[in-house]
């Protein structure tokens, strides 16, 4: 299987990491790889992290999420909004 090439540069460095002395000494480097991983925006994502996508697409709008919508909206004024007028 082919990986984007921001996730095969971790998987390189893991590998030239070892051998690990534990599978908690492996667990660490690998959990700060994914870290870095997933903060940083690959052009792919539109410039958008792994984590900064997930909270795009898993938002509720009201509560979490990237994008939120004031609860004082009204209907008309939400029917003004252009990025809302494919939505339905």
């Amino acid at each position: 299987m082919k990986h984007p090439p921001e996730l095969q540069a971790v998987f390189d460095a893991i590998e030239q990491g070892g051998p690990f002395a534990s599978i908690e000494d492996a667990n660490r480097v690998l959990a700060v790889h994914m870290r870095e991983y997933n903060t940083s925006p690959p052009a792919e994502l539109g410039g958008l992290s792994p984590d900064e996508t997930t909270q795009l697409l898993h938002g509720d709008w009201m509560t979490r999420g990237a994008l939120r919508l004031a609860d004082t909206l009204t209907l008309e004024e939400l029917a003004k909004a252009a990025m809302l007028a494919e939505t339905a």
